[in-house]
């Protein structure tokens, strides 16, 4: 016992250097070793307690224990509660969104404790540009993704990234402007991510910064997919794997795994989308990232898609059904017409028109996917209404990949458009769109997309 103080400091000073060959696995051996002993030590303290709750944050970020990130960031709040410590409170808040690829938050959650956390951490800090609140701002714009309208999101990220720029800080500025994309995504602010990540790309470069140029490459080449920007996107994806495979980066592997299957799969490459799936599953089995289920689900389905195995694509969707966050009753709908079950689908756009007006009415990162399924289901089915919805929602996006944010890309969203003209009786419209579709199938190199479009 009256090594106790040795003990836990050595633990966090091993721990330390594990983490800086990327051998998180020990590092959190030792961390969970040093919080053990660090408990026991009557000489300790609470800003001691916090020092080690920081290291394990950043160690569990780096191996992709996700899940497990959020409960240490609660312990942390409760201690920088306890210390009346507002420094130690913004700590605490952007632990989760620190390094995130994705939304911090549970997908179609709000964690409401690290929400009040942030908001009491702005009303305490100074009004004015101040690093402190910009990064509180952008933390608390990526935790309320799911319980906030896009004008909210919006508006804290675009003031939080300003914030950095007048403030002249590049690291703060690479910070803002990856969790600002994050934070900002759905469909229509793809352009806006792309100028962000390309400026974050830079910046990493400029800093030296391998772990955030990873994900700066791997969320530019996100956006640029989603734009249609091929020649990016495949230069992009390339760089990020290689600084993700050098850095042991698994978060941004898993995500460069789920955007290359769509696009091999369109590209008829399926060797390597095998691969890929292979390497998506091992990854599942070391990390613990909300939505991985999702995304690996997804990848499966492009695979069976663009391979043309119809009823084992119509298994998948109706196994998904009812055991996921994500709005895919029009996916159900459309891929039942697509595979010729017309009567089921039509039983089934009967029995859910509540969850495919939710789906349609919604605007999330996912709202592109489910929007061309919904076109597609009125084209099969005649659904007027549904078909003119569809169209609304689509038109601004027209010349780009439909697809649900870094994976599962059906083919140009024009093809889609098609679908809706064709189901509204606009023939005219509907031709040019598809005529514009095959344009793109073949700027993407994409043929079995259009084979689809034919």
């Amino acid at each position: 016992p009256r090594h106790l103080g040795e003990a836990w400091r050595a633990a966090r000073a091993a721990a330390r250097a594990a983490t800086e060959v990327f051998a998180y696995v020990e590092a959190l051996e030792m961390l969970e070793h040093a919080l053990r002993a660090q408990d026991e030590d009557p000489g300790s303290d609470d800003y001691a307690r916090f020092e080690l709750l920081t290291d394990l944050a950043d160690v569990l970020r780096r191996a992709g224990r996700w899940i497990e990130l959020r409960g240490v960031t609660h312990e942390a709040v409760e201690v920088a509660d306890e210390l009346g410590d507002v420094e130690l409170l913004v700590t605490a808040g952007i632990m989760t969104s620190t390094g995130a690829l994705w939304q911090s938050a549970a997908h179609a959650e709000v964690d409401p404790l690290v929400v009040d956390a942030l908001r009491r951490a702005l009303d305490r800090l100074p009004p004015g540009d101040d690093p402190r609140r910009c990064r509180v701002m952008l933390a608390l714009a990526g935790e309320i993704y799911y319980g906030s309208t896009a004008a909210e999101r919006e508006a804290l990220a675009a003031e939080a990234v300003a914030m950095a720029h007048r403030l002249g800080d590049p690291e703060l500025t690479l910070a803002a402007c990856l969790n600002a994309a994050i934070a900002v995504w759905r469909g229509s602010t793809a352009s806006w991510r792309l100028q962000l990540t390309t400026e974050a790309v830079a910046l990493a470069r400029e800093l030296g910064d391998g772990i955030s140029l990873a994900a700066a490459l791997t969320l530019q080449a996100v956006a640029a997919g989603e734009l249609g920007e091929v020649a990016v996107l495949d230069e992009a994806m390339a760089l990020a794997r290689a600084e993700a495979d050098r850095l042991r980066h698994v978060y941004a592997q898993l995500v460069l795994d789920s955007l290359e299957v769509s696009w091999a799969s369109m590209r008829g490459r399926f060797d390597e989308v095998a691969k890929l799936i292979e390497h998506m599953q091992a990854i599942g089995e070391v990390v613990s990232i909300t939505g991985y289920q999702e995304s690996l689900a997804g990848a499966l389905l492009m695979q069976l898609l663009w391979q043309g195995r119809d009823e084992e694509l119509l298994f998948g969707m109706l196994a998904m059904d009812g055991n996921t966050f994500l709005p895919i009753a029009t996916s159900v709908a459309g891929i039942q017409c697509r595979t010729g079950h017309l009567e089921d689908a039509r039983a089934y756009v009967d029995t859910h028109r509540e969850a495919i007006a939710a789906g349609m009415d919604s605007d999330t990162w996912y709202s592109p996917m489910a929007w061309s399924m919904g076109a597609e289901t009125a084209c099969y089915l005649g659904e007027r209404d549904l078909a003119a919805t569809a169209y609304e929602r689509l038109s601004g996006l027209a010349g780009r990949p439909a697809c649900a944010g870094s994976g599962s890309a059906i083919g140009p969203i024009d093809m889609f458009l098609a679908m809706a003209a064709h189901a509204t009786g606009e023939s005219a419209l509907a031709t040019r769109h598809a005529d514009r579709a095959l344009e793109l199938c073949a700027a993407w190199d994409t043929p079995l997309a259009a084979d689809l479009v034919r």
